[in-house]
């Protein structure tokens, strides 16, 4: 069986729909041929690449939020009747479109990470346009859609009126044993971690100023990039916080793995969110976790009662949550996190494949 996977980028850029991308997609080639088209909106990737043995050809796209890509469109029509099964990725991107324009009986899987808000004033505006007109069909054109949550699921079949059977939820995973492996730094200070892009929405502003209410033994780690740290950065310098707040980029997964082991919690406050592959990620670690009490984060924190702790976005509900969780001390053997483990996830993916073909 041939599966064409369409994302819009490159599986070894960093980010949330990669990871899921890159993680799966290595294990289903042991079973099955794999390949990954996608695209790069500055250019520099742009080629054909073997990527952990599987194919990766990676076309120019114009936008890098929504990666519009005439070449992602020709490469479609001209090869998809080479393929079984197509896995197409983000609802928020041009990714699924084409295969709504290009008429085929090859089955399509769509994973659509979808958020019933946009992440900012102008997407707003465009998806009160583009759901109705594009996005209601685009879901409907799929033979099985994946969801990550309860929470995605029931936003998908409550605004494009998809029948409940045609949505499987399966989350997306983490790497437990090299999490859990992983030697913590040396620190003499208590570490409130976040790792995350840096966006309005992820309301990291929310930490920094809670940051300036704990004692000097609390530092605020934030790990991730984005058009939001200039305005972070001025936060910081405002509030005189540059001894008590540390903001990395790029950092490569085992030192991010080392962070989440050196860090007294987690804490993910963002509005827009289908599932939190962080937070399951401080869990591996034996880690409590603080989130926003709204979206899908709230979901995770009613899986996982005693170790999530939702908040509102209050800097004294923010404040008196970190006092209260920071001394206390997780059991890890109490958490079940093998729904989380990428070989199931992948296995479940495999599965749906084969049931959509033996029902074609």
């Amino acid at each position: 069986m041939k599966v064409l996977i369409a994302t819009p980028r490159a599986p070894w850029v960093k980010g949330g729909v990669e990871r899921v991308v890159g993680e799966t997609a290595k294990r289903i080639n042991k079973r099955f041929s794999v390949e990954i088209l996608c695209t790069d909106p500055m250019g520099k990737d742009i080629g054909n690449y073997k990527w952990e043995s599987i194919p990766v050809n990676v076309v120019k796209s114009y936008s890098s939020f929504y990666h519009f890509s005439p070449q992602y469109y020709r490469l479609l029509k001209q090869s998809i009747s080479n393929y079984d099964i197509i896995h197409v990725h983000n609802y928020s991107s041009f990714m699924p479109l084409p295969l709504k324009i290009v008429k085929t009986d090859i089955p399509i899987v769509f994973n659509p990470h979808f958020h019933i808000d946009a992440s900012n004033h102008y997407l707003s505006i465009l998806r009160e346009l583009y759901d109705p007109i594009f996005g209601r069909s685009i879901i409907k054109s799929a033979n099985k859609i994946i969801c990550v949550s309860n929470e995605e699921k029931n936003n998908i079949c409550k605004k494009f009126g998809v029948k409940s059977d045609l949505v499987s939820i399966i989350p997306n995973g983490v790497n437990v044993r090299k999490i859990q492996q992983a030697k913590p730094f040396s620190v003499n200070f208590n570490v409130i971690l976040y790792i995350g892009r840096l966006e309005l929405y992820k309301n990291i502003q929310y930490l920094i100023s809670a940051i300036s209410h704990l004692d000097d033994d609390y530092h605020l780690v934030i790990i991730g990039k984005g058009n939001y740290r200039s305005i972070l950065e001025k936060q910081i310098d405002r509030l005189n916080l540059r001894g008590k707040v540390t903001i990395y980029e790029n950092l490569p997964d085992d030192a991010v793995y080392r962070w989440i082991n050196t860090c007294t919690l987690l804490i993910n406050l963002s509005n827009i969110e289908a599932f939190g592959i962080t937070v399951i990620e401080a869990l591996a670690a034996n880690k409590p976790v603080i989130v926003n009490k709204m979206g899908g984060l709230a979901e995770l924190s009613t899986i996982f009662p005693s170790h999530i702790f939702p908040v509102n976005l209050s800097l004294d509900s923010i404040v008196d949550t970190i006092k209260y969780v920071a001394p206390l001390h997780m059991d890890v053997n109490k958490i079940n996190l093998s729904h989380y483990d990428w070989d199931n996830i992948s296995d479940e993916i495999l599965c749906q494949y084969e049931n959509i073909l033996l029902n074609k």
